[in-house]
Formats: structure tokens, C-alpha cells, sequence
């Protein structure tokens, strides 16, 4: 297993049970130190909630990317000195479009 391969296998883990963790244990107040903290999603307690379970979800489902990723990724040559930085470009793509979604999801749901 070469290291790509490993990074995102443990990434996909990480995310997977973060999501299980937010549907699990969700916060029940709006606060500054767990959950998915947004200026959107803590316009109200109705917001607060839905953005909970969604973003919980998507962070499920976005290490089942990673999961899948890790399969792909073992059979890339571990020789090409791009590899560590393609996997980073991945990272932060995936990362920015998850959270785009779920604030669009967001004001899609809740209209100000």
C-alpha cells in the first residue's frame, strides 16, 4: 500500500466517523466549539439543526469518496513527484465543494 493510498483511506475513515459522530452525538445548542458552525447555519435553531444532520451526511459520504479514492490511488505509481500534490488539490477541492453544497442547501431550505 503506497502512501496516497494510506492518506486517503485514514482520510475517509476520519470523515466517516466525524459524520457519525454529528449524527450520533448532535449539538443541541448553537455554540462556538462543536458542529457545522456557519453564520448561515446559526441564523436559528431550526437552521442549527437541519445543518447538523446534513452536513453530517455529507461528511459520511465524502469519506466514502476517500474510501473509493484509496482503491484508485493503489494503482498510481508512487514514483511521480506530483502524487502528494495532486492528493492535496483533491483534498481541498472536495473539502470546498462540500461546503458550498450544504450552504446552498441551506438557503435553498431556509430563505432569509
Amino acid at each position: 500500500m503506497n502512501k496516497i493510498t494510506l492518506l486517503f483511506l485514514v482520510l475517509g475513515a476520519l470523515f466517516m466517523f466525524i459524520g457519525w459522530m454529528l449524527r450520533r452525538f448532535p449539538p443541541n445548542l448553537r455554540n462556538q466549539w462543536y458542529g457545522y458552525r456557519t453564520a448561515t447555519s446559526q441564523r436559528s435553531e431550526e437552521v442549527w439543526d437541519f445543518a447538523q444532520g446534513y452536513a453530517a451526511m455529507m461528511m459520511q459520504r465524502l469519506g466514502l469518496l476517500y474510501v473509493i479514492v484509496s482503491s484508485v490511488a493503489r494503482w498510481l505509481p508512487t514514483s511521480l513527484e506530483w502524487i502528494g500534490f495532486l492528493a492535496l488539490v483533491f483534498f481541498i477541492i472536495s473539502m470546498i465543494s462540500v461546503l458550498v453544497h450544504i450552504e446552498q442547501k441551506l438557503k435553498r431550505e431556509f430563505p432569509l
